[in-house]
């Protein structure tokens, strides 16, 4: 029998299976020596025998049936274990994705902080910055007074002292004044000029008054008046120093040179003043650049940065590529937006995930995508990644396809682009009817050849079109057409992407990756629904590789260099793995056009 021929413990069974198998063995060799015994007993006939032996068969053969349904349970619970450990493995997976967004959402409102933080700092040195042209403002009025001051005391001191021995004595007391005890500087206690400068005191003669004159003049030749006290006072508790008013063996009358030596100057002045042709008699002769104001130094201006953490690794983007969007603000945009970078996102892991590795590269593959769809699909593939660069047709993708991380960019593409052109168009909504397939056609029709200023003849086409669609997928008819439909779709697709799967002994793979693939046709179905429903147009354009990159409709992906400059370097599009998505309104007075997404693309240098 064949339930006797198994050994419970000689296979890797369930104990529960092991016991079971104990107790029908046991159970068996009682039946069958229950029938021995019968064959022993004389008094029996025959044909109670026979009866008896076909009801121990059918017995035996129940056991036997028992067994295979509990080798069934026992392979299903197995089954079930291994898809318990899976999920408590995608749990952990969840988990950690879980850890990481919050890490990111932590690092954003870091961002956040410092960006709030650069821009109050910013407002502070605008402040700064006003406050300081404003000073230079006065400071500039207060030189222009001084300067004319100067000149017209030049001018009196010259008419008074006319004298040559006069003038050449008070030239040689200019020159033998020193930084510490120079007479030019100091008068009597009664003649300082800080009382003059501050308004009060009285009038006192040419003489006297032109020496109580206190300037200090930069490199430029400016002067600006020496707000202190004579020698050996203090002024708010700093001793006073100064040097002489004209250096030693020059007259009091012509230019002074510009000396890069010698002790600083009392008093700040504007560094950046143009010089005056004017000759003056006060200058800091010895002076070097002008000493800071007892305020404090003066801040330089701050630049604002921008610190990246982690290594490039961990800055390269590991998101689904093509989730960027234009700079939105109205919330309907930003709801056609998220649709869009869903299915995007969906596709871009659909492809991540199947398409990680190929099959062998060889010979005997490249002719079998060749001749694949009798050749369609490699011209399809072809014109996609078409460039000016490339030395033969079809070498730019099948570089694309030997990287891996171009790879599943490139599907991606494959995929999304079909989509858009046979499943977002009308085209993938025929066969509902004969009467709504002419109808749709003839809508489409009459929307190319429409003007497209004229909004109202426009919309009103597009709402009939939304009618339509609204009646193929709520109709009578609705469940059977989808069906049809996905099937079609998904048919097409599964054309397309088969013979990019690995090939391997188990089937499981392939399997899981044409049920996800029905998924993505389900999701693209149902927002193309959303599309022709809501009473809008949509355009997708697809930029050809080997154009130049723009910050305002693309986005590098898988990349970590900034957006312009690689738009300063005139990097080149290298594949374009997303359109840039196109929202147009007719429903009002005017035509209201936005771009919600960018152009997800890869990018090169020449």
């Amino acid at each position: 029998m064949q339930a006797m021929s198994l050994d419970a413990a000689d296979e890797n069974l369930h104990p529960v299976q092991k016991i079971h198998r104990e107790q029908t063995g046991v159970l068996q060799t009682r039946i069958w020596g229950l029938r021995q015994g019968m064959y022993h007993q004389p008094s029996v006939s025959k044909d109670f025998l026979m009866a008896f032996d076909y009801d121990v068969q059918e017995l035996m053969h129940n056991t036997v049936k028992m067994n295979e349904a509990v080798d069934k349970l026992a392979a299903e619970l197995k089954k079930a274990i291994g898809e318990q450990e899976r999920i408590r493995g995608l749990e952990a997976t969840v988990r950690d994705l879980e850890r990481d967004l919050a890490e990111y959402k932590e690092r954003a409102q870091s961002a956040e902080r410092t960006l709030a933080s650069l821009a109050s700092r910013t407002e502070e040195d605008m402040r700064a910055i006003q406050f300081l042209k404003e000073q230079l403002r006065q400071n500039e009025m207060a030189r222009t007074i001084l300067q004319e001051q100067v000149n017209g005391k030049r001018n009196l001191w010259l008419n008074v002292h006319s004298d040559p021995q006069e003038r050449a004595a008070v030239l040689d007391r200019l020159c033998s004044s020193t930084p510490f005890g120079g007479q030019t500087l100091v008068l009597a206690n009664d003649q300082g000029y800080a009382q003059s400068i501050k308004g009060s005191g009285s009038v006192r003669s040419s003489s006297s008054h032109s020496n109580s004159l206190q300037l200090a003049i930069d490199r430029s030749g400016n002067a600006t008046p020496a707000n202190v006290n004579p020698p050996n006072a203090y002024n708010g508790g700093n001793p006073y120093q100064a040097g002489p008013l004209v250096a030693a063996g020059y007259s009091p009358f012509q230019s002074i040179p510009h000396s890069h030596s010698g002790p600083a100057a009392f008093l700040a002045q504007p560094q950046h003043r143009r010089r005056l042709s004017t000759a003056t008699t006060a200058s800091t002769g010895y002076g070097g650049p002008s000493s800071r104001p007892s305020s404090g130094p003066r801040r330089t201006p701050r630049e604002p940065t921008i610190t990246e953490t982690g290594s490039p690794k961990e800055r390269k983007r590991n998101a689904a590529g093509s989730l960027m969007r234009a700079d939105l603000e109205d919330t309907e945009c930003l709801k056609w937006a998220d649709e869009f970078q869903s299915l995007f996102a969906l596709i871009y892991g659909f492809c991540t995930s199947y398409f990680h590795e190929l099959p062998t590269i060889d010979q005997d593959w490249k002719d079998h995508i060749r001749r694949e769809a009798n050749g369609d699909l490699w011209e399809y593939i072809c014109r996609i990644c078409q460039s000016t660069q490339e030395p033969d047709r079809g070498d730019n993708a099948m570089r694309l396809l030997k990287d891996r991380d171009s790879r599943p960019y490139l599907m991606q593409r494959l995929v999304l682009q079909h989509i858009m052109v046979f499943i977002f168009s009308y085209q993938g909504w025929k066969d509902y009817s004969e009467d709504v397939d002419e109808e749709m056609e003839k809508l489409e029709e009459d929307l190319k050849r429409i003007d497209p200023s004229k909004t109202y003849e426009r919309q009103v086409i597009i709402d009939r079109r939304a009618q339509l669609v609204g009646e193929m997928t709520e109709g009578s008819n609705a469940a059977a057409f989808k069906n049809f439909k996905l099937t079609q779709h998904h048919q097409y697709l599964k054309t397309m992407v088969a013979p990019f799967l690995s090939r391997r002994k188990n089937n499981n793979v392939t399997n899981e990756a044409f049920y996800d693939l029905f998924a993505i046709t389900t999701s693209a179905w149902e927002l193309s629904a959303k599309l022709f429903r809501s009473r809008l147009t949509f355009q997708y354009v697809w930029n050809d590789a080997g154009a130049r990159f723009s910050v305002e409709t693309h986005e590098p992906l898988d990349c970590g260099v900034d957006r312009r400059t690689l738009q300063s370097e005139y990097c080149r599009v290298r594949l374009c793995a997303t359109p840039v998505v196109t929202m147009r309104n007719d429903q009002g007075m005017t035509i209201n056009t936005k771009n919600i997404l960018k152009a997800g693309v890869l990018v090169m240098r020449y």
